[in-house]
């Protein structure tokens, strides 16, 4: 921490005339050290005991870029640094008012769970802040998966490298199943991005781009390596397939998205949209569906990420549009759908991939 209590007054480390002295954790009242080495900025450390207001002990990438987020926001509003809600037993990293909005800037450099952040996000917004969580050297040096940014509940993820004293604001994430995510990257000062931040609260942002045939097909072999190696997920799906006779490695090929999709899904779009496609077909030929009972029913197919539920309408929406394009469902009026035939599966993905390349 860089600022610890004497005497019922806060001093700052970099303000420190007398290093042995009786300093205490503004937090929980526990005695601090006062610590100054070749790498660390001038900091405190608890002597013992756990602070109640500490989740972990500060690396030294932690101090500096706490203490350049809070030099940062002086420059734009009001700032303060460590801030302590004794009410939510929470300490803030940096406090910045900018604009007539309050904003926490939480920096942070060392692993978390999604729990944590979903409570302590929670518990801030309760306060009338809103919550930016900036993302150390170690998670930009990552490759980003769903999970992080599903753990950062947002669809946007922002870095900071305390040795650049850049932000970086990377978003418009989509994914092609079996493939990396694909996103966009821009530094910002602290100011813009605050900015910025508030127009992709509004709007969701993604690139799609058309799937080749050449996606196509490799993502049909990929299906068949993960039925090989016996991946549990793929191999649940596999189990309802067999059931009506079908085999997962023949999955029609309405279940493989035209085109890159947002993140909304935890699980494979072609998992998903495979299970969606079982569903009908317990339902007989005619049957009428108004639009948002199907909507429903395809939502609870799939295993979702706690992003952002406009992700989730669109990537439903794209698959029944998908549908009544390839004549599986046609409109009967406004609201209604009728089912019409049943997307045509494959013996195996050998005669699935041969269908494509004669088309």
């Amino acid at each position: 921490m860089l600022y610890a209590q004497i005497d019922q007054k806060l001093v700052s480390a970099n303000e420190v005339l007398v290093t042995q002295a009786n300093f205490r954790c503004p937090g929980c009242g526990a005695q601090v050290r006062y610590r100054h080495g070749q790498l660390n900025v001038a900091h405190f450390a608890h002597i013992s005991a756990r602070c109640a207001f500490e989740a972990e002990p500060e690396s030294a990438a932690h101090l500096m870029g706490k203490l350049q987020l809070y030099q940062l926001g002086t420059q734009i509003g009001e700032a303060q640094v460590e801030v302590v809600f004794s009410t939510i037993k929470q300490r803030a990293d940096v406090v910045v008012e900018y604009k007539k909005n309050k904003y926490i800037l939480e920096y942070q450099c060392s692993p978390i769970s999604r729990t944590q952040v979903k409570q302590r996000t929670r518990a801030y917004q309760q306060l009338g802040y809103e919550v930016i969580w900036l993302l150390g050297p170690k998670y930009q040096q990552s490759k980003i998966r769903k999970s992080l940014v599903a753990k950062f509940n947002d669809a946007l993820l922002i870095f900071y490298n305390y040795k650049t004293q850049k932000c970086t604001l990377t978003a418009n994430f989509n994914e092609v199943d079996f493939q990396s995510l694909q996103s966009i990257s821009q530094e910002y000062e602290l100011d813009q991005l605050l900015q910025v931040i508030k127009i992709y609260k509004k709007r969701v942002f993604w690139q799609d781009s058309p799937t080749t045939k050449q996606v196509l097909i490799q993502q049909s072999i990929k299906i068949q390596q993960q039925l090989v190696r016996k991946n549990k997920e793929w191999l649940q799906i596999q189990q309802e397939c067999y059931q009506v006779k079908h085999n997962l490695s023949g999955v029609p090929w309405i279940c493989h998205p035209k085109k890159s999709m947002p993140l909304g899904l935890a699980m494979p779009h072609i998992l998903w949209r495979s299970r969606c496609v079982l569903l009908l077909e317990h339902y007989p030929l005619e049957t009428i569906f108004a639009v948002s009972k199907l909507q429903n029913m395809f939502v609870k197919q799939g295993c979702w990420l706690t992003i952002d539920e406009r992700l989730c309408r669109y990537i439903v929406n794209q698959f029944i549009i998908e549908l009544v394009s390839n004549q599986v469902l046609t409109r009967i009026g406004p609201g209604k759908l009728e089912l019409i035939c049943y997307p045509e599966w494959y013996a195996n993905w050998q005669f699935k991939t041969n269908s494509l390349k004669l088309n």
